[in-house]
């Protein structure tokens, strides 16, 4: 399994008394009031974002789901990579551009 994060500006101090709108303004460089425009937009859309889990690049869950859901999925998952192993015998099965299913 691989976490990818994302991070809106890795290099930001941890700690700081600079509001979010000046740092976004000097960030971008744009005035504070595009900033404040900016950042109403993604609030705005943040209702209707849901996020981006994919597993072995076939398996998405949206937005946040019981843990049962994810268990549910690792295991599918799992069990259909063995699957593909096994029928491939020692072949890779997945690369860069992703899995083959044999059959298919």
């Amino acid at each position: 399994m691989v976490h990818r994060s994302f991070e809106l500006h890795p290099n930001a101090p941890a700690a700081t008394d600079i509001p979010a709108i000046d740092m976004l303004a000097t960030k971008y460089g744009v005035s504070r009031v595009q900033a404040e425009a900016m950042e109403a937009r993604v609030a705005e859309a943040a209702p209707r974002r849901r996020c981006f889990f994919v597993i072995d690049r076939r398996y998405g869950i949206s937005g946040g789901q019981p843990a049962a859901v994810f268990r549910e999925a690792l295991e599918r998952a799992y069990a259909d990579g063995a699957a593909l192993l096994g029928a491939a015998g020692d072949a890779g099965v997945c690369g860069d551009d992703g899995c083959a299913v044999p059959g298919k």
